[in-house]
């Protein structure tokens, strides 16, 4: 990618250079299309505009300011209080749809969330501990050891955002990762209006992150609100050990980026095909498929790129050969023996130029003789044209001489009438 400039990918996600707002994330590549694989690319739906949150100190860059620490015991199902505000807990029933992280998990897992019925209240005295020192929040739960059953889950503490502003379709983005230190851990991070309602970021559960993950969650009212995060540990394994890290950062409030049809238009343009391989084949089938989020295909096309990169000679203009013909879209550098060859390219654009000269000179050539013919067909029109006027003169002339022999004969008729007449009146003298 990147011939036009308004693409780049940096480990596989795909950022999208935006004319009024600048680099915007847009999606990333899930296959390469390497070594015969397909080339496929998800693109985000939670794409936001970059510089438009207004979720103060969301890196932690201030330490603890703009957050409020709870450092106690939190009872999910029920409330807990923080500088005065209430702050609403998860349900037994949230706790059930929790979501597995399965990261190094024992072959036996449970395969799914079973709630204890009560958290472990005779977990010895805790050791919660909240910071920021490392330029992101931390929220641990100390390792301990529950003292009754096991199967055991424990929360706390929690962090809470000041009340900030946001839109409705804005997204609340962050950047997590947990460890279960002595077991699993079992966290929350989700947002509360002013009626606490509560909408999820995350809710998850499982041994380790294994590094640091994004989450976000869409804002469904224009409102107030406030982020909240609360850790928590699951003794999965029913050992009674447990203790649990949660550490998030790079919170933020972003207007949405609405990925549109020409985006997605000059992303498939902007894809080009190359190959180093000695054995390709002159013809290669490609199918572009953009499909919904639920592989509902909205769009198919089906393609031929000409592969054949050097075969001894270029394809001579005129013909129909489809299947070998000079390759304009792929990037091959090829030799005669179909070994790699940097000046290929040159030696083409040389022959090239050479047939066209030949081309040239056979064009001028059948062009010399096309005007001598109309030259000699001119000729031959212009003797018709003199046969021609030669022909009706010679009519002319004895038109002219049966003209001149009618007006003889008349002539002589009319002496002979007046002679007659002559005659006549000589008689009648007689007769007189």
């Amino acid at each position: 990618m990147g011939t036009n400039g308004n693409f780049r990918v940096n480990i596989g996600v795909i950022t999208y250079n935006d004319a009024q707002n600048g680099p915007i994330e847009i999606g990333q590549i899930v296959s390469n299309g390497q070594d015969g694989a397909s080339l496929k690319s998800d693109f985000y739906e939670d794409a936001s505009i970059p510089g438009t949150s207004n979720l103060l100190n969301g890196d932690f860059s201030n330490g603890s300011a703009n957050w409020n620490f709870y450092n106690q015991r939190v009872d999910f199902g029920s409330t807990f209080t923080v500088n005065g505000v209430i702050i609403p807990t998860p349900s037994d029933a949230d706790m059930q749809e929790f979501n597995l992280v399965e990261v190094n998990v024992a072959a036996n897992n449970l395969g799914g969330y079973t709630p204890n019925p009560d958290d472990d209240a005779n977990a010895p005295p805790l050791n919660f501990q909240t910071s920021t020192a490392n330029g992101y929040l931390n929220l641990a739960t100390g390792n301990f050891s529950f003292s009754s059953e096991g199967g055991a889950i424990l929360h706390g503490p929690a962090a809470v955002s000041d009340s900030f502003a946001a839109n409705q379709g804005d997204f609340l983005k962050l950047d997590y990762k947990a460890d279960g230190r002595g077991d699993w851990y079992h966290v929350a991070g989700y947002l509360v209006d002013e009626n606490n309602n509560m909408t999820y970021a995350l809710k998850e559960y499982g041994k380790t992150t294994n590094g640091w993950i994004s989450a976000s969650v869409e804002v469904p009212t224009a409102g107030n609100y406030r982020f909240v995060f609360v850790n928590g540990t699951w003794d999965w394994s029913q050992g009674r050990y447990a203790g649990a890290d949660f550490n998030i950062d790079n919170i933020r409030a972003e207007l949405p980026f609405n990925i549109t049809s020409d985006i997605v238009q000059d992303l498939l343009r902007d894809i080009s095909y190359s190959s180093s391989s000695n054995n390709q084949a002159s013809v290669k089938d490609v199918r572009v498929t953009a499909s919904t989020k639920n592989n509902t295909a909205t769009f198919v096309d089906d393609s031929k790129i000409f592969n054949t990169e050097f075969n001894g000679s270029l394809m001579l203009a005129p013909t129909r050969n489809l299947e070998d013909p000079l390759s304009l879209a792929s990037s091959n550098s090829l030799g005669d023996n179909f070994s790699t060859n940097p000046s290929a390219v040159t030696e083409r654009v040389e022959r090239a130029q050479r047939l066209v000269s030949d081309a040239r000179v056979a064009a001028g050539s059948q062009y010399a003789a096309i005007t001598m013919a109309l030259d000699s067909t001119t000729d031959l029109r212009d003797q018709y044209t003199i046969s021609g006027g030669a022909m009706s003169d010679i009519n002319f002339s004895i038109e002219s001489v049966a003209l001149a022999k009618k007006r003889m004969m008349e002539d002589f008729a009319t002496a002979m009438l007046v002679q007659a007449n002559k005659a006549q009146e000589g008689i009648l003298l007689l007769v007189k």
